[in-house]
Formats: C-alpha cells, structure tokens, sequence
C-alpha cells in the first residue's frame, strides 16, 4: 500500500496522517510531532514484527523432506529411523528459532543460511549422540569386567582403560556441550 505523497507521518508510532488532524490518529500525540514522510531509501534492514506461527515455503518443503526420509528410514530400518527422528527434532527446532530470531533483528537469512545451519546442527547432535554412546558403552564395559572376571589378572588393564575412555568421552561431552552453548548463543547474535 503507498501514501499519498501529501500525507504526514508520526514520529511517534509511524502511522500516516492522510488529512490534517490536530492530533495522530492511532497515538494521539499532537500535531508538532507530525513530519513529512521520508523519501529516501534507507539501506538499513527493517526490523520486522514477530510473527508467531508462520513458515516460509521453503521451511514447509524443508520439514516435509524431513518427514519423508524419516518415514522411509522408519520403513527400512525402524532401529535407524527412529534414532534419526528424535535427532531431528531438537536440530529442526534450533533451527527455526534461530531464523525466527536473526528475522525479528532484521538480518535476512537465505535459504543457503537456513540450510547450513541444520546441518552443522545436525553434525553436531549426531557426533553428541556417538560420543555419549561411547561414554555408556565403557562405562558399563568396564564395571562388568571387574565384576564378572573376578580374580582374572588380564581382565584389570582392560577395566582400567575402559574406565579412562569412559572418562574422557564424559569430559568430552561436557566440552561439547559447553561448545554448543557458545555456538547458540553466536547464532543468536547474543554475544
């Protein structure tokens, strides 16, 4: 929708003053406040609006290829496809919330954006997900080796290493984790 060129423009809220009022029309601030629109092109990005629940087209595919590959994960190997569904789903809505976020401050983010950043964070759940799988496995191996060898002189070196990989992998992930929290937050442009 354009304005009449001859129209005014509050300073206060912005709305546009199509007839000489005394006072805005939407603030009621009064008629000094008012001023000539601005003409010229502004190269700074406009904040927009929060916009609850809105997709773009090209997040609508995104999410509907998603769903598809996980259907047909689930259909070929249900162990695979559930796995990957559930490391979707806090990697597709980090994604979204960072979009939303750099979109409501004004930075554009393109499509070759939005695809990057699911992928990092997909790179980055997945290799969390392995590390802690790891951490378990070790963790667990070593207990039942001292456990179940006993009195058995070979059994304790290889206790002993599983419990240093275990350590190691829980010290990884608390690095990892630390990461993410840093990466999010650069993402969110909260630093």
């Amino acid at each position: 929708m354009s304005e009449p060129l001859d129209a005014e423009v509050c300073s206060q809220c912005g709305a546009t003053q199509e007839r000489p009022l005394e006072k805005c029309w939407l603030c009621g601030a009064a008629i000094s406040s008012l001023s000539s629109p601005d003409v010229s092109v502004s190269t700074a990005p406009k904040k927009q609006p929060y916009q609850a629940y809105s997709f773009s087209l090209f997040m609508l595919l995104l999410i509907m290829t998603l769903a598809s590959v996980c259907m047909g994960l689930i259909i070929t190997s249900p162990g695979l496809g559930v796995l990957v569904c559930v490391l979707l789903v806090p990697v597709l809505v980090r994604t979204v919330r960072v979009v939303r976020h750099r979109e409501t401050v004004g930075e554009p983010v393109s499509n070759a954006e939005k695809v990057r950043l699911f992928l990092a964070s997909f790179g980055v759940a997945s290799s969390l997900v392995v590390v802690i799988s790891i951490a378990i496995l070790a963790s667990l191996g070593s207990v039942c080796m001292l456990v179940f060898a006993g009195n058995d002189d070979q059994a304790l070196p290889w206790a002993i290493g599983l419990c240093a990989l275990a350590m190691a992998a829980f010290v990884l992930i608390i690095g990892i984790s630390r990461w993410i929290y840093r990466r999010y937050r650069r993402d969110m442009r909260q630093d």
